[in-house]
């Protein structure tokens, strides 16, 4: 054994888009359910956080990585069948994290998902449902506490880390760390169409190396220090994206935008409308699953030719969330809840010219949305991908469409101003 007894890291993320970790069961709602533990408390389960640690860190460092004695003894890959119940717990904790609310109190809200038809424009037999989700509204910054555990195994001479031992793990916490801060991370479910998107924040680390600072640890007197986090490799191209809602060109109108919510959204500006804006309570967005959406129409309408490999590339119709990665979008800071107009509709008969339908809609003028693709460039599953797919460079044909305003985006219609440039991280 070596002189480590514990490290202790904790890591302090901003939820960035909205959250969903689901259950598998169906609320009363007809939504499905997030889930809680036993207190009742919204947490991330510590399995879910080291399942994402773990696929960051292969990630990084590739499939050799798997092959690493420390990394087996770490995930419990060298236990064979015969040997499964004889196994010892892995040297890294997770512990889950409880998600804390400022004094408002957590906001939930049901988002309704649905994958149109594009040719009767309507929804596809069984392609509906919708989830319960936590909005980053009112919630404090998500903190989660890892802890390398190298005292408890210490009756066991043979099963403590070595110094060296204890130095890999640290160095990959810490590029771990700093994938998370650099890159961002997504916890829970529907990751590619918007949620769950946070950025790490800061990084504090306490090392255990006498029996002083033990006895501290068991009385919960620790000292930690900021962590300097590494620079890890690069796992997406990530480019920023901002859709402006304004004037159409040459004098021609202009535009506005209707997201529609719910059935569990109220207006933020108090508007009583048949239509209202998709929002977290406080402020509206345009979700990622719509912005996907509105580029899968574009890509069947323009590019046919090429339609079955962005299929592939953006995950449809498969098991997994694709490599195309959009998060949820959000109004800059110069958006003023003015800008969010209650528009009467209506539709006449065409002999007598009387009203014979008539709703209202909330529709957002003036506003400028932003938000981050990622293309999982360096993941495994892209890597996996036909080379077919990988030769094409589809944010090339995207541009092309919002060069040429040929992107329709939201309720009734509106082509906005879409402009894409790649970040370098």
């Amino acid at each position: 054994m070596n002189n480590t007894y514990k490290i202790i890291y904790k890591l302090k993320l901003n939820l960035k888009t909205a959250l969903h970790i689901g259950v598998g069961e169906i609320s009363p709602t007809g939504a499905g359910n997030i889930f809680k533990n036993g207190l009742g408390e919204f947490v991330i389960p510590g399995t879910s956080i080291a399942g994402l640690f773990f696929d960051t860190l292969e990630n990084i460092y590739g499939e050799t990585i798997k092959t690493d004695k420390l990394y087996r003894k770490l995930t419990l890959r060298n236990i064979d069948d015969s040997k499964k119940n004889d196994f010892e717990a892995s040297f890294l904790i997770f512990r889950s994290a409880i998600l804390q609310p400022n004094e408002d109190g957590i906001v939930k809200k049901v988002r309704d998902r649905v994958k149109i038809n594009s040719k009767v424009k309507s929804a596809e037999d069984g392609a509906k449902f919708s989830n319960w989700e936590i909005t980053p509204d009112n919630l404090n910054p998500i903190e989660l506490e890892i802890e390398l555990d190298n005292i408890s195994k210490s009756y066991k001479e043979k099963l403590s880390l070595t110094n060296k031992e204890v130095e890999k793990i640290d160095k990959w916490v810490y590029d771990v760390s700093g994938s998370w801060e650099k890159e961002g991370i997504t916890f829970g479910g529907f990751c590619s169409n918007g949620n769950g998107w946070a950025e790490l924040i800061d990084a504090q680390c306490c090392k255990i190396t006498t029996f002083e600072q033990y006895k501290n640890y068991l009385d919960d007197k620790l000292d930690f220090v900021k962590m300097e986090t590494t620079e890890a490799a690069k796992l997406y191209d990530t480019y920023k994206v901002e859709i402006v809602i304004d004037d159409e060109p040459e004098q021609y109108g202009t535009n506005s935008l209707l997201i529609k919510g719910g059935d569990s959204h109220t207006s933020i500006v108090g508007n009583l409308a048949d239509g209202i804006f998709i929002n977290t309570g406080s402020k509206i967005f345009i979700p990622g699953s719509s912005l996907k959406g509105a580029l899968n129409f574009f890509m069947k309408k323009y590019f046919r030719e090429i339609y079955n490999e962005w299929e592939d590339f953006t995950g449809q119709n498969k098991e997994n969330a694709g490599n195309l990665l959009i998060e949820d979008l959000y109004p800059d800071n110069n958006f003023k809840r003015e800008n969010l107009i209650l528009i009467e509709m209506h539709s006449e008969c065409e002999f007598t010219r009387a009203v014979i339908n008539k709703f209202n809609e909330e529709r957002a003028f003036y506003t400028t949305f932003s938000g981050k693709i990622r293309i999982r460039k360096n993941l495994k599953l892209y890597k996996e991908a036909p080379q077919k797919i990988k030769d094409i460079d589809f944010i090339s044909y995207i541009k092309q469409g919002c060069e040429n305003g040929l992107i329709s985006l939201g309720s009734g219609g509106c082509y906005p101003k879409i402009v894409i440039k790649k970040e370098e991280v």
